[in-house]
């Protein structure tokens, strides 16, 4: 567990996911953040669902086999957490009143998430940054990692207030 001292919400603790508890406060602060942080800067909420309930046993959380770590105010508040996705990745999430955070993240996903390659021995690790995003972007160049050719993402925006198409519907 580490701590970081920011005035007015007291320690700021890291330690990692124990429990569905934890699960339902990582889903509060991706619906929270939604109005508030820029498109991309967080996992949408379903795709958290996913991580939790896409099993044969929906009790069983197998989140928890994962090494996430989340960050928290001396109050008990969730502002941030680090959760992998497949081999080598992380996923930093973050309430954006807290991106200061982000470097101390960072660093724990680099001791806890680097991987060897299937086809190298070299640690490798993967953290998605936005184009738009020049914190995380220095972060990252500060540490050495660089950008890859190969990653994208897209995502289907609808503009302005034109009718959506109706749907034709077929009887047979």
């Amino acid at each position: 567990m580490t701590t970081t001292t920011i005035p007015g919400d007291g320690a700021i603790t890291s330690r990692p996911m124990r429990d569905d508890q934890d699960f339902w406060r990582m889903r509060s602060l991706l619906i929270e953040t939604v109005p508030i942080a820029p498109i991309g800067l967080n996992w949408d909420m379903r795709r958290l669902d996913g991580k939790r309930f896409y099993n044969e046993n929906r009790e069983e959380n197998r989140l928890l086999a994962r090494p996430a770590q989340l960050w928290e105010t001396g109050g008990g508040r969730l502002v941030g957490f680090v959760l992998p996705e497949g081999r080598s990745d992380a996923h930093l999430n973050i309430h954006p009143d807290y991106r200061h955070l982000e470097g101390e993240m960072i660093d724990w996903a680099e001791a806890h998430l680097r991987r060897p390659m299937s086809d190298s021995d070299d640690l490798h690790l993967y953290i998605y940054a936005n184009e738009y995003d020049a914190l995380r972007q220095r972060l990252l160049t500060e540490r050495g990692f660089q950008q890859t050719e190969y990653w994208g993402m897209i995502r289907h925006m609808r503009f302005g207030a034109q009718p959506l198409a109706e749907p034709e519907l077929h009887a047979d």
